[in-house]
């Protein structure tokens, strides 16, 4: 009995980490990428993209801190799950892992395009130097959002299969998932792409975003509790 306590015990402190770190991406991407990035990088434009940074040099620092912070969240959050999904797909649950930690230090090579503008934005000079750094980050983190597609399509097929969780949540992560790497290789392979892209991104950012942020509530409010 007391070691079912402490397995139990176990698991509810890994779905802790998974739910909190989940939320937590999900609050930092939105502010670093969503409100911060987007407001400074114009497309096509590198002196109002320069005079963007300018105005906003504090709150791209901010993101920058952000960015790092979901980091961090994203290597906790594969340690969680790949304890939490173990035992019903040992080999599923630990690629899916590897695919997490893959895109995690991607992403974290990938801001050295971001602190690479730091000293240059001192200088009108180095706007088309700026605007390069910014397009050349926002492109790749779009392609390597196929790392976490992956991961979180086995992710949602090993909760599908599972059985101890509502399978509705596994569907919804592995439609995310698709959703993710479809609109990574269209950006890579279709020409002109960023031309469609906003009507793209506002018919499935929603289901994007929900595909994770639902299992991670789940994980935060019954993940891992002991059966009555």
């Amino acid at each position: 009995m007391l070691k079912d306590s402490r397995t139990h015990l176990s698991q509810r402190v890994f779905a802790l980490t998974v739910g909190i770190t989940i939320v937590l991406m999900a609050a930092g991407g939105g502010f670093s990428y969503g409100f911060v990035f987007n407001s400074i990088l114009i497309p096509n434009d590198a002196a109002a993209t320069f005079a963007k940074l300018q105005s906003s040099s504090m709150l791209f620092r901010a993101g920058i801190l952000s960015f790092l912070g979901v980091i961090v969240c994203d290597i906790l959050c594969a340690w969680g799950l790949y304890h939490l999904l173990r035992d019903a797909n040992e080999g599923l649950a630990q690629l899916s892992a590897w695919f997490r930690v893959a895109f995690a230090a991607t992403f974290a090579a990938l801001l050295s395009f971001l602190l690479s503008v730091l000293p240059l934005s001192e200088h009108a000079a180095n706007a088309v130097q700026i605007h390069q750094r910014l397009t050349t980050f926002n492109d790749a983190w779009s392609l390597a959002l196929v790392l976490f597609g992956v991961h979180l399509l086995l992710v949602g097929y090993i909760v599908a299969t599972a059985g101890n969780i509502p399978k509705i949540l596994g569907f919804l992560a592995m439609f995310a998932a698709l959703c993710y790497i479809g609109t990574s290789i269209a950006a890579l392979i279709i020409p002109n792409y960023a031309f469609y892209k906003p009507s793209v991104e506002a018919v499935l950012s929603a289901p994007m975003a929900l595909g994770e942020l639902v299992l991670g509530l789940w994980y935060l409010i019954k993940g891992g509790k002991a059966e009555k």
